[in-house]
């Protein structure tokens, strides 16, 4: 569990330096992003969607892993994940 925790706040601090970092030119925004995103994934600390926007546009929308690895059913931009609350804001 403490493994799990540890891998999600580190996931949620890589992914607040996208947010706090202004994402430029469309084209490398993507590719950046996919890079990112598959060394995280090959990891093993991304199972999941994740969404990007800027001036309320989403700019990088994508999912990643299973959400039933014995079925080998993908995650895909509709399905429901289980949210974990942190008490704390976390501010850029």
């Amino acid at each position: 569990m403490v493994n799990t925790w540890h891998k999600s706040l580190k996931m949620l601090f890589a992914l607040s330096l996208v947010f706090c970092f202004k994402l430029s030119a469309q084209t490398n925004t993507q590719q950046n992003l996919d890079s990112f995103f598959k060394v995280v994934l090959e990891r093993g600390d991304l199972n999941g969607s994740v969404l990007i926007a800027e001036n309320n546009k989403p700019i990088y929308q994508k999912s990643f892993g299973y959400a039933d690895l014995g079925k080998m059913k993908p995650v895909t931009n509709q399905t429901v994940f289980e949210l974990i609350i942190k008490k704390n804001p976390l501010r850029c």
